[in-house]
C-alpha cells in the first residue's frame, strides 16, 4: 500500500486547527476547495461512505483509495485478522465534517460516476460492497 505524503494541504490544516489549544480556527464544514484538493478516488470513497452513512471502510493491500486519508491521519486503524485486508474507521471529528459538508461533496460527484465506482469496487470487495 503506497501512502502519499504532502505538506500543508487544507485537510492537514484542519487537523492542526482542530487540535490546537485555544484555537478559534476550528472548522466544522469542509469547503468545496478542501474537497477538490483530495484525489478523485478518495472523493468517491467518501461519497460512497456518506451515502451509506457508515464511517467504517475496508481496503485490500494495493488499493490506494484510502492512501490520502491515511497519510493525513484521518483514519483510525481497526484490528483485522485477514491477511492483506486493512480496516479503518474515519476519525469522529472528520466524519462530523464530512456529514456537515455532504452537499459540497455530492455536488462534485455525479450519481453515474458514484454508481460506476461502486460496481468496480463490488467486484474486488463482494463481502463489503
Amino acid at each position: 500500500m503506497s501512502v502519499r505524503t504532502s505538506s500543508a494541504n487544507p485537510i492537514s490544516l484542519l487537523w492542526q486547527a482542530f487540535f490546537s489549544k485555544g484555537s478559534s480556527a476550528k472548522q466544522d464544514v469542509l469547503s468545496s476547495t478542501d474537497i477538490a484538493s483530495m484525489p478523485r478516488n478518495t472523493q468517491l470513497l467518501l461519497a460512497h461512505l456518506l451515502q451509506r452513512n457508515d464511517p467504517y471502510l475496508t481496503v485490500q493491500d494495493g488499493d490506494d483509495d484510502a492512501d490520502y486519508l491515511i497519510s493525513e491521519k484521518l483514519l483510525a486503524p481497526i484490528e483485522c485478522t485477514a491477511s492483506g485486508i486493512f480496516c479503518y474507521r474515519i476519525k469522529p471529528f472528520f466524519w462530523h465534517q464530512l456529514k456537515t459538508s455532504r452537499c459540497h461533496l455530492l455536488d462534485v460527484i455525479s450519481k453515474e460516476e458514484l454508481d460506476s465506482y461502486r460496481k468496480l469496487k463490488c467486484t474486488r470487495y463482494p463481502w463489503v460492497w
